[in-house]
């Protein structure tokens, strides 16, 4: 089983068909899809489709998309979330924040987010450019792995994924896996990226050189469809090398990310009952 964490929708015709025929040949089960609402082209394509994109996708496949509800930080409020996870939304992607993630005007939408037990992603390391850059005052500093240490020990039970193992902020990034229980990371890139760096597995092994530090890591794609079977390939070849073998793979693939779901099946029973 493999369980995609993190995919964006593209404002594409018949792209949700066409991932779903890519995730079939590739033994993907299930995707954490979100869609960022970036109007414009990047280098990922066409970000334009929004929540309601994203959740009409899921009523459509709801055995093989996990609707992930995209965050805008200092946007939107505490409501939105809650309306939000309220409609049945199972996870957040928060990116291009207006201050750094440990701002304290943040702590209402995290402290919704670990109440209902649903993980957030977060983009960390340096971000794709767009046409709102300028508009949004985006800046890849306010999404440096750091800036979620204070987030991790204020909200302990907040399931936290770090997105490109903070690109090009990987010590800081393995430092908050290895400090934090509640942080995961993905290992997602694009084409020519930093996981095809020469010698990339065994850079990884020296920063993540601690016992079962491979087992803090989840499988996601982050590419187009199309690009699917090139980044499983890499990363299931990365991995298979870090780990020395079967050790963690299965982590990786599903089994971690999984775990957060029946963690937030849980915590819905807690909320429902209270």
């Amino acid at each position: 089983m493999r369980l995609d964490v993190h995919h964006h929708l593209m404002n594409e015709a018949h792209y949700v068909d066409n991932l779903l025929r890519q995730m079939d040949r590739l033994e993907i089960e299930r995707v954490g899809l979100s869609g960022l609402g970036l109007k414009g082209q990047t280098v990922l394509g066409d970000l334009s489709p929004g929540n309601a994109a994203v959740w009409k996708a899921y009523r459509e496949f709801p055995k093989r998309i996990i609707p992930f509800a995209s965050l805008a930080l200092g946007r939107d409020v505490p409501d939105d979330l809650r309306r939000w996870l309220d409609q049945g939304f199972l996870g957040v992607k928060v990116t291009r924040p207006r201050a750094r993630y440990d701002d304290a005007h943040y702590d209402p939408i995290y402290e919704i987010a670990q109440a209902r037990g649903v993980p957030v992603l977060f983009h960390t390391g340096v971000v794709l450019r767009s046409e709102r850059d300028a508009q949004d005052g985006v800046t890849s500093d306010y999404m440096r792995p750091i800036t979620l240490d204070r987030v991790a020990r204020t909200f302990p039970r907040l399931t936290m994924v770090i997105a490109h193992l903070g690109m090009p902020w990987h010590e800081e990034a393995a430092a908050m896996l290895r400090v934090h229980p509640n942080v995961y990371a993905d290992v997602t890139f694009g084409p020519g990226g930093w996981l095809e760096r020469p010698g990339i597995a065994e850079y990884l092994r020296q920063l993540l050189y601690w016992p079962g530090a491979v087992r803090k890591l989840v499988f996601g794609t982050d590419v187009h469809w199309s690009k699917l079977a090139w980044t499983v390939a890499i990363q299931e070849t990365v991995l298979t090398q870090l780990s020395g073998g079967t050790e963690g793979l299965a982590d990786f693939r599903g089994l971690t990310a999984q775990s957060w779901w029946n963690q937030a099946s849980r915590a819905s029973d807690r909320v429902s009952a209270e």
